[in-house]
């Protein structure tokens, strides 16, 4: 009876281990679990028979004794099995269920497999414009649709005809601003040479030539709730400046400072040629006089050019030759103060290294300039 008790004991733990490895076969593990314990029952009963025959040859009251302790016994193993059953059914039933609750959905699946979109930042539209000399208005921008940018070059068409050369960039996350609706009243108001406008949100810079200062009124008037700054070229202004933190850049050096030093300090001063002239302006002449010293202290073989630049205007031809007369115009000057000529070499660039935009007064201004630099 015992060996027939721990035969469904043992059974019955091989079907739990079953069912908790194979959670996709739970069905097939209970059948099992059944099956075994029916065999192991049979079992106990056949071997309690088989005992009951042998005790047959002793007696018939032995014989009966035994058949029925066999009886008992099977009546014993059938009923402890039958109330482990339901507990080890119960088990498994509870081992299935979290398995359900805990599987993936397929809204995670999804998730789990497509990667996070990556979010954007928003940006400010744009409009950026600057009237020409020539009288041609070049436009710049960023807008969030097509819509609006078909809405600019319309307007800009309106106003300028053919004179206009457009370059606007649509981009869905530029964020909506209050000039879209203006745009007209921009254009229509927008025509002197040589001033620039830029939105940025809704923020308004006018700039350019002193005249564009006319502007700030009228744009005011249009956007009363931007914010609006102003930035005007005064050519003369910006000149003395630069000539005078060049001048104090050049009282700073000492003995020790080297050519390097010098090249930096005399690239500060800005040499404001008249419109086509090479003749070397007189505060630009005093700031040569105090380079000229350290200049003169230089170690044998440093070498410094003298560079000439101008702005597009003009034919080509005409400007390389009008830079290669300033710079010897300022080479000469030195030369003349007693630097060595052979320390110094004069070259004329023409509008080819510009360093700021031709297309602003502003722009055209850096770009006409004296430029110092070590000889390699």
């Amino acid at each position: 009876l015992s060996g027939g008790l721990g035969a469904v004991t043992g059974a019955a733990g091989a079907a739990l281990g079953a069912a908790t490895g194979l959670a996709g076969s739970a069905a097939g593990a209970a059948a099992d679990v059944a099956g075994a314990a029916r065999g192991a029952v049979t079992g106990a009963a056949g071997a309690a028979a088989g005992a009951a025959g042998a005790a047959l040859g002793a007696g018939h009251k032995m014989a009966s004794s035994a058949v029925d302790a066999a009886g008992d016994a099977a009546a014993a193993g059938s009923s402890g099995l039958l109330k482990l059953l339901p507990l080890l059914l119960l088990a498994l039933l509870a081992f299935l269920g979290y398995q359900y609750c805990n599987r993936p959905t397929e809204t995670q699946q999804m998730v789990a497999a497509t990667p996070a979109a990556t979010l954007m930042p928003k940006i400010n539209s744009s409009l950026s414009m600057v009237y020409g000399e020539n009288g041609r208005v070049k436009i710049t921008g960023v807008v969030p649709d097509q819509a609006t940018k078909d809405a600019i070059l319309a307007e800009a068409k309106a106003v300028y005809g053919d004179k206009f050369d457009a370059d606007i960039t649509v981009n869905a996350n530029a964020q909506k601003a209050g000039w879209f609706a203006k745009l007209k009243d921009i254009f229509t108001n927008f025509n002197i040479p040589g001033a620039e406008l830029s939105f940025d949100g809704e923020a308004l810079k006018v700039a350019g030539v002193a005249a564009a200062a006319a502007l700030v009124d009228k744009f005011k008037g249009l956007f009363p709730s931007f914010n609006i700054t102003s930035a005007f070229l005064n050519i003369a202004e910006a000149a003395k400046e630069a000539n005078a933190k060049a001048m104090a850049a050049l009282a700073s050096l000492s003995g020790t400072s080297s050519a390097d030093d010098v090249v930096k300090a005399l690239n500060l001063q800005i040499v404001n040629f008249a419109s086509g002239k090479s003749d070397l302006p007189k505060e630009n002449q005093d700031i040569l006089k105090k380079a000229a010293d350290t200049l003169k202290a230089m170690p044998t073989g440093t070498k410094i050019e003298v560079g000439g630049h101008t702005d597009n205007k003009g034919a080509a031809a005409a400007n390389l030759k009008l830079s290669e007369s300033r710079a010897a115009a300022v080479q000469k000057f030195l030369v003349g103060l007693g630097v060595k000529p052979d320390a110094l070499t004069a070259k004329g660039y023409g509008p080819d290294k510009p360093v700021a935009t031709n297309d602003t007064e502003a722009g055209r201004f850096s770009n006409r300039r004296i430029e110092f630099a070590l000889s390699k």
